[in-house]
């Protein structure tokens, strides 16, 4: 006998439910629980966020010789990836509009009033148990 490897094997997308950045409890959008505030988000095994991966190294590459990076454009190229890597929100809007295209994401994750969302979503891009079938 011999171990299944495809028990294993990552899904392309899994559901962050966010939480509250200071007492840790899970966000919901209503009072009665049912709809959570949740991140779609592309993991290291998709094509969309390899494609963000290559895109990046491209960028650096064209950099390359020419100046180093300055910290604004390593945290651009962070936001970048995660934009690239969110395929939506659920049951959350953000200055009164729905988080559903790439500006929105990008100036969202830009908002340094919602830092505590954006590295939530960094986090759980960098532990691949959530992206585990189960």
């Amino acid at each position: 006998m011999s171990f299944n490897l495809d028990s294993l094997a990552l899904k392309a997308t899994a559901s962050l439910h966010l939480t509250h950045p200071v007492s840790g409890e899970l966000l919901y959008a209503d009072e009665a629980k049912k709809k959570p505030v949740e991140v779609e988000l592309y993991g290291t095994s998709s094509k969309e966020y390899r494609q963000a991966i290559l895109a990046l190294q491209n960028r650096a590459l064209k950099r390359q010789g020419k100046k180093t990076a300055t910290a604004e454009q390593m945290r651009e190229e962070g936001v970048q990836l995660l934009v690239s890597c969110s395929e939506k929100i659920n049951n959350l809007t953000y200055k009164g509009k729905p988080v559903d295209n790439a500006e929105a994401f990008r100036s969202l994750y830009s908002d340094p009033q919602f830092s505590w969302l954006r590295e939530q979503c960094d986090a759980f891009l960098g532990d691949v148990s959530g992206f585990l079938a189960q």
